[in-house]
């Protein structure tokens, strides 16, 4: 790989400047502290694309053609069965895998102490109430499934409530019954429908979980399957592209994140974008419609898929705000490896350890595995913009290898600082370009040393 000529650190000045730990997608404590607008060991030249970019001998190189990404998705899909396949869902389905989740994850919430948003603990009554407006008793054994289409933007939640249930005291941005999120225009089959008749079980292309049916068009599957092929299509390229109902972009409607995908309609106006909408009528149906977005938040297709596109669409995030699935809008380690990798085409599941399942294994470390044997292998087999890194319960996209340190960009949510008596978190909360050196002197040890898969996103 070539090298940038200034030597900016050597791995054992790494060690005696910075004494961190890592805290990525999962982790929570409660001393916490402001972490620094530039990271540590990284100059304010890295917080660009370009200068990565122009690290690689061939930027421009298709990493995989349209047949290509086609026969990899569908990998993905049918061969790792790591994503739903909403367009050929059955129509009829055996109740038992869907009913044993949800009864798994009610005994787990049951079991364990949660606190609400006013740091009470959440009441044995309120887990009651979920329960019974579940409705576990009225699922049939063998259950009639129907389709619909995300109509505004909608959290998914392993329990059918607005309220927040958080492992810790003050632990707000980690609210544990959030799954994922889900734009407008995402198919989903649906299974089943609370007491109340405010909130679905539904599947999505990357997760299962409740989502209020407000959020939901109810569609047939052949409408379903028309929209989700719809040509010509746009693809989202800003981390958010606002909606309006009006070509002069003055009624809003909602945003939709990067790597949504919707299809296009006639294009009057060379700064205006129209796209088809799913509206969700009074009956709750599905009727479609026109929005409007800037020509500069799509772009028409997918990008080719280059290392080049890969890290020019990472860098489009860089410092947005961290997500625990989806929250607020956001994303977290691998909603950020997930919506990347939709700009040009190619579905990633959800979860950071399926990810690491996904591609070419380029290699699996073990905890004997040097600091230099991975450093080694990153920098002669790993390409920039085209490899995730895989370590327990965090997913990262790699840069490159600078005078022998290794670079990523991902979506974290802090870090551990050790301190003379405990190790303090600074919480970074957003998207960063980082070196694997954070952690390095704490109790779990650094990113390089907890580095476990490192794979290409390619056959």
């Amino acid at each position: 790989m070539k090298r940038y000529s200034k030597n900016i650190f050597s791995i054992t000045g790494i060690a005696l400047l910075t004494c961190l730990f890592w805290w990525g997608c999962a982790g929570r404590k409660n001393m916490r502290y402001p972490g620094p607008s530039l990271m540590p060991n990284t100059e304010r030249n890295m917080k660009v694309a370009a200068f990565w970019i122009s690290l690689l001998p061939d930027p421009d190189k298709v990493i995989l053609d349209s047949q290509g990404i086609g026969k990899f998705n569908k990998t993905i899909k049918n061969e790792l069965k790591l994503l739903n396949d909403i367009e050929n869902y059955p129509s009829v389905i055996s109740s038992a895998k869907f009913k044993g989740e949800i009864t798994k994850t009610l005994k787990r919430f049951k079991r364990r102490k949660y606190y609400a948003k006013s740091n009470e603990k959440i009441d044995k009554k309120l887990l009651k109430d979920i329960e019974d407006n579940i409705s576990l008793k009225n699922i049939q054994e063998n259950v009639n499934v129907s389709f619909g289409l995300v109509s505004r933007y909608a959290h998914q939640r392993l329990l059918p409530t607005r309220e927040e249930f958080y492992s810790k005291k003050d632990d707000f941005d980690f609210d544990v019954l959030q799954n994922n999120s889900l734009d407008v225009g995402t198919p989903v089959a649906i299974l089943h429908k609370s007491a109340d008749s405010q909130w679905i079980y539904v599947d999505g292309p990357s997760s299962s979980g409740w989502t209020e049916i407000e959020n939901i068009a109810l569609s047939s599957r052949e409408q379903m399957k028309q929209y989700v092929n719809g040509q010509p299509f746009a693809v989202i390229s800003k981390t958010k592209a606002s909606i309006f109902l009006k070509n002069t972009l003055t009624e809003y409607y909602d945003y939709v994140r990067m790597g949504t995908r919707l299809p296009m309609g006639k294009k009057t106006s060379i700064k205006v974008v129209p796209v088809i909408i799913p509206f969700r009528n009074e009956d709750g149906k599905v009727v479609f419609g026109e929005g409007y977005i800037k020509e500069n938040e799509i772009n028409e297709g997918y990008f080719s898929y280059t290392p080049r596109n890969v890290i020019q669409q990472s860098f489009e995030m860089l410092d947005m705000p961290y997500g625990w699935g989806g929250m607020n809008g956001e994303q977290d380690c691998s909603g950020f490896i997930q919506q990347i990798f939709m700009t040009i085409g190619i579905y990633m599941p959800k979860n950071s350890l399926e990810q690491s399942w996904v591609g070419k294994l380029l290699e699996k470390f073990n905890k004997k595995t040097s600091y230099a044997e991975k450093i080694e292998i990153l920098d002669k087999k790993a390409v920039g913009g085209a490899t995730i890194l895989y370590l327990n319960g965090h997913v990262m996209l790699f840069l490159g290898v600078i005078d022998n340190i290794p670079y990523v960009i991902h979506g974290i949510y802090g870090y551990h600082e050790e301190g003379s008596s405990s190790e303090a978190v600074r919480v970074i909360n957003r998207v960063v370009v980082s070196d694997l050196s954070l952690g390095e002197g704490s109790k779990k040890g650094s990113l390089l040393k907890r580095l476990s898969v490192v794979r290409l996103v390619a056959e």
